[in-house]
């Protein structure tokens, strides 16, 4: 967790705010485990106006860095103090769908902690238990060829450079999340410089503005 260099305000509206928030009702399923839990939209609606009313703000964005997604939720007060956590969301290659149900779980789960209220059935570590602690068998992928890696690298880097903004960046990852994964491991070295380069120079570039 990190926070604000004071945080007197922020704590205050937020004991404030804890005192008044009540869990919200169970309304989902989850039908792997057969347990109840609060969905985000729920969460949101049961937390917001207490919060609001406190002086507090939700702010969850989301940054990808090293083929990782990283959630950032943030309560901010309107004194200027903060508190914040990160939550390491999922890592490329990831479809969509996969991307928008993790980012919706770790939104959920990060709000939750931070506001202190529980969206789930306490199931006394039940399920924790039952997890097999085998290590992962590695499934090895096949490379392709020099060539190939080469080929795919060039064109890469090509449509990289046509990125103006942050988001463009976030946005070509995703897409072409797949083709970097298939890559030599220098190529990826590279790419990946290229990508932190370029992000420092918008960012430079952004601040300037």
């Amino acid at each position: 967790m990190k926070t604000s260099e004071q945080i007197d305000a922020i704590a205050s509206a937020l004991a404030k705010a804890q005192a008044e928030i009540k869990n919200p009702t169970k309304d989902s399923i989850n039908p792997h485990f057969k347990s109840r839990y609060v969905d985000l939209a729920s969460g949101l609606e049961a937390v917001r106006a207490t919060l609001s009313k406190n002086g507090i703000a939700v702010i969850q964005s989301t940054t990808v860095e090293n083929l990782f997604i990283t959630l950032e939720t943030r309560l901010a007060h309107s004194s200027g103090q903060w508190i914040s956590c990160t939550y390491p969301v999922i890592q490329f290659p990831a479809n969509q769908q996969e991307i928008g149900s993790a980012i919706t779980y770790a939104r959920r789960y990060s709000l939750f902690g931070l506001v202190g209220i529980a969206g789930d059935d306490d199931d006394d570590g039940n399920e924790a238990s039952k997890r097999d602690t085998r290590p992962p068998v590695k499934q090895e992928r096949p490379q392709p060829s020099k060539e190939d890696s080469e080929a795919a690298f060039k064109a890469l880097a090509e449509t990289l450079m046509l990125a103006d903004s942050i988001e463009q960046i976030d946005g070509w990852l995703a897409h072409n999340m797949k083709t970097i994964e298939t890559l030599h491991d220098d190529h990826k070295t590279l790419l990946r410089k290229s990508i932190k380069d370029i992000r420092g120079e918008l960012t430079k570039t952004k601040a300037a503005a």
